[in-house]
């Protein structure tokens, strides 16, 4: 992880988290973009899936792991709040690949 995600600080259950986890288990292939205005709960949608994954990130209360996920061999996690640059990100990605 480059960055923490920010955590939501009153959860509330998105159906868009469960199409993730469903685009996840069907094998998760291509790209998937969270998108939306500010404040809708991307940044919270993506912390909770991460939180819910096995292999991911620790749990906060309430969030358990579901194991029928499959879980990553590597992820990578970078903030455009903490680094609002996109010079930034792809030298993160690019070193991440490798």
């Amino acid at each position: 992880m480059v960055h923490p995600l920010l955590r939501a600080r009153d959860w509330q259950d998105r159906p868009q988290l469960d199409r993730l986890c469903q685009w996840w288990t069907a094998g998760g292939s291509g790209v998937c973009a969270l998108v939306g205005i500010g404040g809708a709960g991307k940044t919270a949608i993506a912390d909770r899936f991460l939180q819910i994954l096995p292999g991911g990130i620790p749990p906060s209360p309430g969030a358990a792991k579901r194991e029928a996920l499959p879980p990553p061999n590597r992820f990578l996690v970078f903030s455009f709040y903490a680094a609002p640059n996109p010079d930034s990100f792809f030298a993160e990605v690019a070193a991440w690949l490798g």
